[in-house]
């Protein structure tokens, strides 16, 4: 069985952002009309309904008076800068700020160029779990955010938007449970606590200091889709593995998602897209045994899971809305007409 991730090199990635920056700004703005326009022309009411959802603001707001505009991120995103930015905080005992982390900078900026680098915005990039003083473009915020002051890009793109070409299908898999990941949070401790000796799992912290009860080798996509079942567990914000297992033939499990990103997860159905598991995870073995009874109930949350994450795959599609959410936050916030 063969299974790859579906996303380009960090090498192919990195020169193509290259490319991108060599390329005249004024050439990339030219492109923006004609782009909203093809938006307006074609209908895409599916389109227009996650502009809704990623930015939740229908009011002029203010973006408060530590906004930046794209020259000054440029700045900070200059690699050489970072670099010594970086040696002269850690030498002083600061914390590095992960604001200018080189793939969030990228495919912000892979956006931004399409409009005017004197506009203003906010912005919080890396992880994020809190809520936000002003609107500000970022990966994730919390579900039920209100106000929702975290206006959701497709940042961080080539590692949460993976996919597999899955060979096969939930009949011919193990009838168990895996679980691999780097288990720094509390509630990913408590998971392999609680879940510890279940039968017909495969839980494990890939750390090299994770406790000896819990520390297990890594496993690679096609050695997690040798099961049924696929334990999903939020990390620093989202779980990065939410996407590759709609991609997948393996029944997503997981505790109802409580930080949301450009992957809709606020959007899931307990029922319809995942199996929702309690948050002690008592009820996964009776789950387990259910789904494996009932395998045409599994096969119809694995083709709603797909169907799901297939409207993220068109990357035209993708750039577009990108590109209406960043021009109405513009215009919200009264820098565009």
């Amino acid at each position: 069985m063969l299974i790859q991730p579906k996303m380009p090199t960090k090498l192919v990635y990195y020169t193509e952002h290259l490319f991108r920056q060599m390329v005249p700004r004024f050439w990339w703005r030219r492109q923006l009309p004609r782009k909203l326009e093809a938006a307006a022309s074609e209908g895409l009411a599916q389109a227009r309904s996650r502009v809704d959802y990623y930015l939740g603001l229908n009011e002029q707001f203010d973006i408060g008076p530590n906004a930046k505009n794209q020259y000054q991120l440029n700045w900070e995103g200059f690699w050489l800068r970072r670099w010594v930015a970086r040696m002269a905080l850690r030498h002083l005992g600061w914390d590095w700020n992960k604001a200018s982390n080189s793939t969030y900078y990228a495919d912000f900026n892979r956006y931004a160029r399409y409009f005017d680098p004197r506009l203003r915005f906010a912005y919080r990039f890396g992880d994020n779990r809190s809520s936000l003083n002003v609107p500000s473009f970022t990966k994730s915020r919390r579900i039920g955010e209100c106000p929702p002051h975290g206006v959701l890009l497709k940042l961080n793109e080539m590692r949460h938007f993976k996919r597999v070409d899955d060979a096969l299908s939930f009949e011919q898999k193990q009838p168990g449970a895996v679980f691999r990941g780097a288990c720094h949070q509390p509630w990913r401790k408590d998971f392999l606590r609680l879940t510890r000796g279940m039968a017909q799992t495969d839980f494990g912290d890939t750390r090299s200091n994770a406790l000896p009860m819990d520390r297990k080798p890594f496993l690679s996509f096609a050695e997690q889709l040798r099961y049924r079942f696929v334990v999903s567990i939020e990390g620093n914000d989202v779980a990065t593995n939410l996407k590759w297992i709609f991609s997948s033939n393996s029944l997503c499990m997981m505790p109802k998602p409580k930080i949301e990103s450009w992957f809709m997860e606020g959007r899931l159905v307990s029922g319809v897209h995942f199996v929702e598991l309690r948050d002690d995870f008592s009820d996964l073995p009776e789950k387990m045994e259910y789904y494996n009874r009932h395998p045409e109930e599994a096969l119809t949350i694995i083709e709603a899971a797909k169907n799901h994450r297939s409207q993220f795959d068109d990357p035209l599609r993708e750039q577009l809305i990108n590109l209406m959410v960043m021009e109405r936050y513009f215009k919200l916030s009264g820098q565009l007409s």
